[in-house]
C-alpha cells in the first residue's frame, strides 16, 4: 500500500509540473553590499524617514529593508504620511490594513511583500504560468541586519509550501492615476520656462 502510495504521489508530481510553463524565464539574482541591485536610483534615503532607522556599511552606505520598501512607495503613490507609520517590517501588514491599504495573498507588481519574520521587499514582477498560476515572483530588497541588497525570484513550493521563503502577505497601495504606479513624467523631470 505504502509503495502505491508513492508511485501515485509522484506520477501526480510529475503530470503537475509538467502541466504548466512559466511565461518568462526569471532573471539573474544579484546579491551586493552596494545599492547595484536595487531599482529606480535608490540610494538608501526615503520620503517617510525609514532611513533613519538604518545600519551603515563599511562604506558608509545605509541600509534598511522598511527604507527600500518606503523608497519605491514613494515614487509609486501619492504622499499619504500614514506609510511613514507602518513601523518596523514585522507590522506593516497589520498597520496598512489599519490604514485600509489592500493586503493579500496574491502579488501584483508594485506591491511590497511582507514576512511575518520581519522583511519587507519591493515586488518587480510578477510571472505566471500558461494556467494562471504564479509561477514567481521577482522582489528587490535592501537588508539592515546584513546590509546587503538583493535581487531574488521566489517560488512558492507547491508541494511543501511551509518550506518556501514565500511571503506571507502582499500590501498594495494606491498609484499615481491608477495606472501601473510609474509616476506621470511631469512628476519625474522638472518643467523648463521657454
Amino acid at each position: 500500500m505504502q509503495k502505491v502510495f508513492k508511485v501515485a504521489v509522484a506520477t501526480l508530481v510529475m503530470i503537475f509540473a509538467g502541466a504548466d510553463q512559466a511565461l518568462a524565464l526569471p532573471p539573474s539574482e544579484c546579491v551586493s553590499a552596494s545599492y547595484s541591485c536595487t531599482t529606480n536610483g535608490y540610494a538608501g534615503q526615503d520620503s517617510y524617514g525609514y532611513y533613519k532607522y538604518s545600519t551603515l556599511d563599511a562604506a558608509g552606505r545605509k541600509h534598511n529593508c522598511t527604507s527600500y520598501a518606503a523608497f519605491q512607495i514613494g515614487l509609486m503613490t501619492p504622499y499619504n504620511a500614514n506609510y511613514g507609520k507602518l513601523g518596523d517590517a514585522t507590522t506593516w501588514a497589520s498597520r496598512a490594513r489599519a490604514v485600509r491599504l489592500s493586503v493579500s495573498s496574491v502579488p501584483h507588481a508594485s506591491d511590497i511583500a511582507q514576512w511575518n519574520y520581519g522583511h519587507v521587499a519591493f515586488v518587480e514582477d510578477v510571472v505566471y504560468f500558461a494556467s494562471g498560476r504564479v509561477a514567481y515572483i521577482v522582489t528587490t530588497s535592501d537588508n539592515a541586519g546584513i546590509t546587503d541588497i538583493a535581487r531574488r525570484v521566489t517560488r512558492r513550493s507547491v508541494i511543501y509550501p511551509s518550506e518556501s521563503d514565500y511571503p506571507d502577505n502582499f500590501i498594495s497601495f494606491p498609484s499615481y492615476l491608477s495606472g501601473g504606479g510609474t509616476p506621470p513624467i511631469a512628476m519625474i523631470m522638472p518643467l523648463t520656462n521657454g
